[in-house]
């Protein structure tokens, strides 16, 4: 939901905001570049306040913040332009499906908007950027907006909550290019350390998976669209849309409550960001991403401390692991019997299954509308699952783990 302007803000919260903004407490310099991205948005390590600056027409024209919240809580900005004009904020939760911009105000005269962060952990962007590249000035005419920088101070409070930390996007390192089964997953993850890869054809799909160490732990699940926004045209930004799910390799779809196996789609420069507790035996999760159109980019991370091992024997070859099998055999020995003809008839619904995904899949990228690709990506989700079911029961009636 898009609300633009200001609202009413608690008189000492914006009393005590104010002050800091104009006289009492010194301002902190942040704006470390570059910052202009998802990717590289700089942590906010406190309320504030804080300066930065932009140089509008130029390399630096944007500048990305990011920041977290411990909910329910009102997020209360207070934004000063010190120098320039051509350059506006916008803050803006993960997806950026909730955003407020502060209006326009006159230089040294702070501004102040709201916005609301829900129960529990959730990051935050305050992006500040110049719209001078997308005013069309009619020749002889100068712009004013060129040149620069332009200077701005900002503060944050989260009234009602508190700022909280999270991870941080680091330089993407490159995944293995042939992972598009769950097979053939990329992995298992370190945490903390950020990947990277793109979807080159309509049929490609990236897979990744970690796994989690014995006991509950909190595991935090970061993945971004680094393509490029346009936030002067945000209701079409331009880009590819990266859809991803996330979900207990054992499990199947069906049975799984969100977040798990949910379809998540990132516009261009945003990202999201899933919370769960992990179960108190070690556990495989797989990642996967696919696109709207070829060359969509992805970035993703998983975090929690002590959450995630490389130990692949954590868990037996049936569970997705190299380690023993448990006594009873694995956990694919269940469901058809095995033999000549139930394997026949599994590969056949495997066939079927895959051929719905692809329709499915096919109608996700060509839709001619957000509205149809939308409907198509609920489809692709069902079909996803229905391929992922017929998968279990071809390894159960086969015996063996099978290709694509």
């Amino acid at each position: 939901m898009l609300r633009k302007g200001t609202s009413p803000i608690g008189g000492a919260a914006l009393l005590g905001t104010l002050a800091c903004l104009l006289v009492m407490c010194s301002v902190v310099r942040a704006d470390t570049e570059p910052n202009a991205h998802v990717y590289d948005a700089e942590p906010l390590t406190g309320a504030g306040p804080w300066s930065g600056s932009i140089t509008t027409g130029e390399t630096d024209a944007q500048d990305m913040y990011v920041f977290y919240v411990q909910g329910p809580a009102q997020i209360q900005l207070t934004f000063t332009r010190t120098s320039g004009s051509c350059f506006d904020a916008q803050l803006q939760n993960d997806d950026n499906s909730d955003r407020v911009d502060p209006e326009s105000p006159a230089n040294g005269e702070p501004e102040q908007a709201t916005i609301n962060a829900p129960a529990g952990i959730s990051r935050w962007r305050l992006i500040v950027y110049s719209y001078a590249a997308n005013v069309y000035v009619p020749y002889p005419y100068v712009s004013p907006c060129k040149g620069g920088p332009d200077d701005y101070r900002f503060a944050i409070d989260p009234v009602g909550g508190q700022l909280a930390t999270g991870p941080v996007f680091s330089p993407g390192r490159p995944t293995n290019a042939l992972a598009e089964t769950a097979d053939q997953a990329f992995g298992p993850l370190v945490a903390g350390t950020t990947y990277k890869g793109t979807i080159v054809s309509e049929e490609d799909n990236d897979w990744l998976y970690f796994i989690t160490t014995p006991g509950a732990h909190q595991v935090q699940v970061s993945v971004a669209n680094p393509d490029n926004a346009d936030l002067a045209d945000r209701e079409n930004s331009g880009g590819c849309d990266v859809w991803w799910t996330v979900d207990n390799h054992n499990v199947d779809d069906e049975d799984e409550d969100p977040p798990f196996a949910d379809g998540n789609r990132i516009e261009a420069d945003t990202a999201n960001l899933v919370t769960f507790t992990s179960p108190a035996k070690p556990t495989r999760y797989d990642i996967q991403m696919y696109g709207d159109c070829p060359s969509a980019e992805w970035i993703a991370q998983v975090d929690g401390a002590g959450a995630v091992s490389q130990d692949t024997s954590l868990l037996p070859v049936s569970a997705g692991g190299t380690g023993p099998e448990p006594p009873g055999g694995g956990s694919d020995t269940s469901g058809p019997g095995a033999g000549p003809k139930a394997c026949a008839s599994a590969r056949k619904a495997l066939k079927a299954a895959a051929r719905r995904r692809a329709r499915a899949r096919h109608a996700l990228l060509t839709g001619p509308t957000r509205a149809s690709r939308h409907a198509a990506a609920v489809k692709l989700r069902k079909a996803r699952r229905a391929h992922r079911k017929a998968l279990r029961r071809v390894r159960a009636a086969c015996r063996q783990r099978p290709g694509g």
